[in-house]
């Protein structure tokens, strides 16, 4: 598999964790729920007439099941080519600066962008986040074109503080060969140019 990282200087994954630190110890659904009426609350209008917003529950991850939200620009049909958005663990799922970014991301490059609400630390401890985003990067592979999502052009981008799940994500997707990702970039005032090269049919 050739994937491609735009960024300064990759991290190393990782190192992996046996035994207690591998037990699940995600969220329940219902405090994800909370988060994301929370973050519903604090929602500029104008954003909600750039892009359509789904939540979705899909199988998969450390406790059978990742909640993620699609953003879409108004209008469109797919397939979409799909970008992965990972959030640091201090963003928070859905808060209003994660919803700015994506929004333009979305309407910027015409692309689906994914946004997983998974587990955030210390409640939940390494693999879980990663386990949970790349079960929703395996989802989108598999079943993305239902959902009018291009499952052959997937790429993600990570803020400073995501990056190193982003980093872990992509090792993962190639060691298991798993969903083929274009590209991995890191926000920047490049990263839409970027994002678009790598996303080309």
């Amino acid at each position: 598999m050739t994937t491609t990282m735009i960024r300064p200087a990759p991290q190393p994954a990782a190192p992996a964790v046996t035994g207690a630190a591998r037990q699940p110890a995600s969220l329940p659904h219902n405090t994800s729920v909370t988060r994301r009426k929370a973050a519903d609350k604090v929602r500029p209008v104008d954003l909600a007439a750039l892009v359509d917003v789904r939540d979705l529950t899909v199988p998969g991850g450390p406790v059978g099941q990742t909640w993620l939200r699609i953003f879409r620009p108004v209008g469109t049909t797919g397939p979409l080519p799909v970008v992965i958005y990972v959030h640091g663990d201090k963003s928070v799922f859905g808060n209003a600066r994660t919803r700015r970014l994506v929004t333009k991301l979305a309407t910027d490059l015409q692309a689906a962008v994914v946004v997983v609400d998974y587990s955030l630390s210390p409640k939940a401890r390494y693999p879980i986040a990663i386990e949970e985003n790349y079960a929703a990067a395996a989802w989108v592979a598999e079943h993305g074109n239902e959902h009018g999502l291009d499952p052959n052009r997937i790429a993600l981008a990570a803020d400073s503080t995501g990056a190193d799940m982003a980093d872990e994500l992509m090792l993962m997707a190639d060691e298991r060969d798993g969903p083929t990702l274009a590209a991995h970039v890191l926000l920047s005032s490049q990263t839409t140019a970027a994002l678009r090269a790598a996303l080309a049919a």
